[in-house]
C-alpha cells in the first residue's frame, strides 16, 4: 500500500530519505543529521528504533515484530568505535600521488576525496583483529585540478565519513614553446604542466601573460595555457622565469625553463610618415628587420588589410577609423615589432551643422555631419556648443545628433516698454538688446583624441520675457538667426 507521498523515520527524530518507491518496496538512505558523527539530535547512546512509513496528516505504519516475522527495531551505532574513522593520511600534498588512509571500521567499498578530487582506491588492508578494513590506499588523477580541501571517505552505509586531514593539490610547470620572441610581446606561446585550475594566470619574466581563446580551464587543459607575453617596458633582451599562479587555489608553481625576449628578432619600427590623416591616406612605414616578412597592420585594433612592399619600407592604406591617436602595429610571427613613439592621428573633422541656429532655451536636435566620429553613441562622444555640454543622442561614422544646450546668462536691455490690451491675454511689446559672443563655435571631442575642432557657424538667440499682469504669466519667445562674425549688440522685436 506505498504511494508516492510516503515517508519514512527511523524512531522519532530521524528521516530516512527516499530514493526509491513501489506499491510494496521503498528504499531510503539514512541522512547525516549533524557534522559530528559522535552527536545527534535526540541520541546520547546507541539504540535500537523501529522504521515506520507515515503519511502527512494519514495512516502510519510502524514494522514490529507483530506485524511481520523479519520486523523489528533498526540498531543505531553513534559510538565513535563502530562509525569509519580517518585517523591519518600521507602524504598531504602533492600531484598525481598514491594516498594511504589508515583508520578503523572501513567496510571495504568506500570512495575517496581529496581537495575534491576524486582518489581511484587501488587496494584496501584488513584488520583482523576488527574484521574490517584499516588502510585504503587510492590514485589522485594526474589531471586534477589544484586546490586546497578535505579528505573524505564515502561510505555506503554511513554516508560521507569526514575527516580534519586537508590535502592540497598542487601544480608544477614543466616547459614553454617556443622559448624566445619580441620585446614588444604579442606573442603566442603554450605552457605546459599539471594542475592549472580554471583561474590559473601565467607571467613571463614578470611581465603577465594575457590568456587566449584556446585556454578555457576545461579538463584537455588542465595541463596547458595558452596565452600572449605582453610587452617589456623598454628595448632589452630578458630570460624571463615561468611562473603560473591561481588565486582560486592560493597556489603558485615557477619552472626552471625559461622564456627570452629577445632583441636579436624583433623588428623595430623607427619611421612612420606621415603621421596624420584620413580614410585613403597612404602611410610609409620603415625600421629594422620590418620587411623581413608580411606582418599583419593594425591601429587601435582596427585591422590596415591594404598594405604594398617597397624598397626597405611598408606602405599602407588607412581606412575607414574612428577619431584616434594610437601606433601602427606590426604583428609578425615572434610577436609585435618595437614602435618607438610613432603615433598616428585621426582627428575627427566637422564639415556641417544643421541647423544652424537655436533657440535660447535648448531642446533643438542638432546634426553635426563630418568624418572619423564613432561609429555608435557612447561616453567617449561629447559635443558642446558655446561652450555647453550638447546631450549625444545618436552618432555614426560620419554623423552625430545632439540636443542643443540652453544658454546661460544672456545679457539683454528693456527699453520703451509698452503694454497692449488684449481680450484674455495681455502682452509686452519691448525692444530688449542681447549680447552675443564674438564668435560662436560647435566641438566634436572624441575620447581617444585630445584636440578638438573649432568651426564657426550662425546660431540661434532666444530671449523669453516673463510678464505677472496680475491675470495671467505670459511668455514671449523670440528666435533669429545671425550671420558671423555678428554685431555686438543684436536688436530683437
Amino acid at each position: 500500500g506505498f504511494t508516492r507521498d510516503v515517508r519514512v523515520r527511523i524512531g522519532a527524530v530521524m528521516q530516512c530519505p527516499i530514493t526509491r518507491v513501489t506499491p510494496d518496496t521503498i528504499e531510503c538512505t539514512t541522512a547525516i543529521v549533524h557534522a559530528d558523527p559522535l552527536y545527534v539530535p535526540g541520541y546520547t547512546t546507541d539504540q535500537s528504533e523501529p522504521i515506520v512509513v507515515y503519511v502527512a496528516d494519514g495512516p502510519t505504519a510502524v514494522c514490529t515484530t507483530a506485524a511481520s516475522a523479519s520486523c523489528g527495531t533498526l540498531q543505531l551505532k553513534f559510538g565513535g568505535m563502530q562509525l569509519p574513522s580517518i585517523a591519518a593520511v600521507t602524504p598531504l600534498s602533492g600531484q598525481s600521488q598514491l594516498l594511504t588512509l589508515t583508520g578503523v571500521n572501513f567496510v571495504g567499498t568506500e570512495t575517496i576525496q581529496a581537495a575534491g578530487a576524486e582518489c581511484n582506491v587501488t587496494r584496501r588492508s584488513i584488520d583482523d583483529a576488527r574484521d574490517s578494513v584499516s588502510t585504503v590506499y587510492c590514485q589522485l588523477p594526474a589531471d586534477a585540478a589544484a586546490a586546497t580541501g578535505k579528505v573524505n571517505a564515502v561510505s555506503a552505509p554511513y554516508g560521507i565519513v569526514p575527516s580534519t586531514r586537508t590535502y592540497t593539490l598542487a601544480m608544477s610547470v614543466r616547459g614553454v614553446t617556443p622559448s624566445r620572441g619580441s620585446v614588444a610581446g604579442g606573442h603566442l606561446i603554450t605552457v605546459s604542466g599539471t594542475g592549472f585550475p580554471i583561474d590559473a594566470q601565467a607571467f613571463v619574466g614578470g611581465q603577465r601573460c594575457q590568456v587566449g581563446p584556446l585556454y578555457r580551464g576545461t579538463s584537455q587543459n588542465l595541463s596547458h595555457i595558452v596565452c600572449e607575453t605582453s610587452a617589456l617596458p623598454s628595448l632589452a633582451t630578458l630570460d624571463g622565469v615561468i611562473t603560473v599562479t591561481s588565486a582560486r587555489a592560493a597556489a603558485s608553481a615557477t619552472c626552471t625553463c625559461t622564456y627570452m625576449y629577445d632583441t636579436g628578432i624583433t623588428p623595430i619600427v623607427t619611421r612612420v610618415t606621415p603621421l596624420t590623416g584620413q580614410e585613403g591616406t597612404e602611410v610609409n612605414i620603415s625600421g629594422s628587420r620590418v620587411t623581413l616578412e608580411r606582418p599583419e597592420f593594425t591601429v587601435a585594433g582596427v585591422p590596415l588589410p591594404n598594405a604594398t612592399l617597397g624598397e626597405l619600407q611598408w606602405t599602407v592604406r588607412i581606412g575607414r577609423l574612428p577619431g584616434v591617436r594610437a601606433p601602427i602595429m606590426l604583428r609578425y610571427r615572434l610577436g609585435y615589432a618595437w614602435v618607438s613613439a610613432q603615433e598616428f592621428a585621426v582627428y575627427p573633422f566637422i564639415t556641417g551643422i544643421n541647423p544652424r541656429w537655436s533657440s535660447y532655451n535648448g531642446g533643438q536636435n542638432i546634426t553635426i555631419t563630418g568624418s572619423n566620429f564613432r561609429g555608435t553613441a557612447g561616453d567617449t562622444i561629447r559635443v558642446t556648443v558655446c561652450g555647453h555640454e550638447c546631450p549625444v543622442t545618436a552618432s555614426t561614422h560620419s554623423a552625430i545628433t545632439c540636443v542643443s544646450p540652453p544658454r546661460a546668462n544672456p545679457t539683454a536691455y528693456a527699453a520703451r516698454p509698452a503694454l497692449e490690451r488684449q481680450a484674455y491675454q495681455s502682452r509686452l511689446a519691448a525692444t530688449p538688446y542681447l549680447e552675443v559672443p564674438q564668435a560662436a563655435s560647435a566641438n566634436v571631442i572624441d575620447g581617444d583624441a585630445t584636440t578638438s575642432y573649432n568651426m564657426t557657424r550662425s546660431l540661434g538667440i532666444s530671449l523669453a520675457i516673463g510678464l505677472d499682469l496680475g491675470d495671467q504669466v505670459y511668455a514671449r519667445i523670440a528666435n533669429v538667426g545671425y550671420a558671423t562674425p555678428p554685431m555686438r549688440h543684436h536688436e530683437l522685436d
